[in-house]
């Protein structure tokens, strides 16, 4: 891809060794984390720190729902790339409420876990309705690997609605490097702008200090952007970053 016009300059390399050794250790550990992430049904009980709508401080489900009426969802589907979604529990709720209307990718480290998770505890637990691992889940290990990029070498603006729920940490971020640490933040947040369509949101929690911090500098420096952050659960933060339509997207990020 042409590097220039991209929100990073992370070698193909560099990110492939980052992205490898992550999945290893997750193949090593037998864990994706934390696998029921969704929002609450009417009258279910659900662990509150797993609700994906009290983490956010918001329903994604009314979210997509309210934009679904728009005329240009009359033409195309709603596109939702869901970061670090393990099994893809939370994707399969928005599939089942919303079906042909969405489509939705998923980014994640290790399918081998998700795919025993789907055929096992997903399905004791009634949280996966289907013990298959649908194509577009898990379909890359990072949102960094989104290299799709239009004639002029400028990433394509791909999805209407962007999550990370204590999903996809920014590889790198904990390197003890305060240089390295501040470019992998960038790029993981120059990434999530890049792929936003015109009107669409992004929202992640948790946001790091440092993630934040790069969120300032990135609303400072983006005027088709509107970024905003509050303290939602336990003293840590969200970060919901707006792309507005009625600026245009520079060429270069």
């Amino acid at each position: 891809m042409s590097k220039e016009n991209w929100p990073h300059q992370i070698p193909d390399d560099d990110l492939r060794r980052k992205l490898l050794a992550a999945a290893l250790r997750e193949k090593e550990t037998g864990t994706i984390g934390s696998f029921n992430r969704r929002e609450r049904k009417d009258g279910e009980s659900l662990i509150d720190s797993l609700d994906i709508e009290r983490l956010h401080q918001q329903s994604f489900i009314q979210y997509v729902g309210d934009r679904l009426k728009e005329k240009e969802f009359s033409e195309r589907k709603f596109r939702i790339l869901d970061i670090g979604s393990g099994p893809g529990v939370y994707a399969d709720q928005l599939r089942e409420k919303f079906g042909d209307q969405i489509k939705i990718f998923t980014t994640g480290l290790s399918k081998r876990n998700a795919r025993k998770y789907r055929h096992g505890e997903g399905i004791k637990d009634g949280l996966i309705t289907s013990p298959r691992l649908p194509n577009n889940y898990l379909k890359w290990h990072s949102i960094l690997e989104l290299n799709h990029e239009d004639e002029r070498g400028v990433p394509t603006e791909e999805f209407d609605l962007i999550l990370n729920t204590v999903g996809e940490i920014p590889h790198g971020i904990r390197s003890g490097n305060q240089d390295k640490e501040i470019e992998y933040a960038r790029a993981y947040l120059g990434m999530i702008i890049a792929k936003l369509r015109p009107g669409g949101l992004a929202s992640i929690f948790p946001a790091s200090p440092l993630v934040l911090e790069t969120a300032d500098a990135l609303d400072a420096e983006h005027p088709e952007i509107s970024i905003s952050s509050l303290v939602a659960v336990r003293n840590h933060a969200r970060l919901q970053i707006q792309k507005l339509n009625d600026n245009p997207v520079p060429d270069k990020l």
